[in-house]
């Protein structure tokens, strides 16, 4: 049985994503998030160890810039994504977005 490695909570969703990387400029949907990452369905390539810069449409309409570490990849499906270095500032927005999704 493997062992889980996420410290964080993971909560689901339906967000839309637009990312950049070594390939290029790529949509996405953000499905689930937490403080230490979240995961980007999307059929854009990418490489483990790449860092790429994102943004997720909020449900108040409003982008929410991003920037993470790719930590897996699943060929046309998707990308698993860590946030290594979140200020305190960006701390506190994803944890009022995680609440705010986790009460739908």
């Amino acid at each position: 049985m493997p062992t889980e490695k996420r410290h964080h909570e993971r909560v689901p969703a339906m967000l839309e994503a637009v990312w950049e990387g070594a390939s290029g400029l790529n949509h996405a949907r953000l499905s689930d998030l937490s403080l230490g990452g979240c995961y980007l369905d999307t059929i854009g390539e990418a490489t483990v160890g790449e860092t790429i810069n994102f943004k997720v449409r909020i449900p108040a309409g409003h982008w929410l810039p991003l920037r993470g570490e790719i930590i897996y990849c699943q060929r046309g499906v998707g990308l698993g994504v860590r946030f290594p270095n979140l200020t305190e500032g960006y701390r506190k927005l994803l944890s009022q977005l995680i609440d705010d999704l986790r009460a739908k």
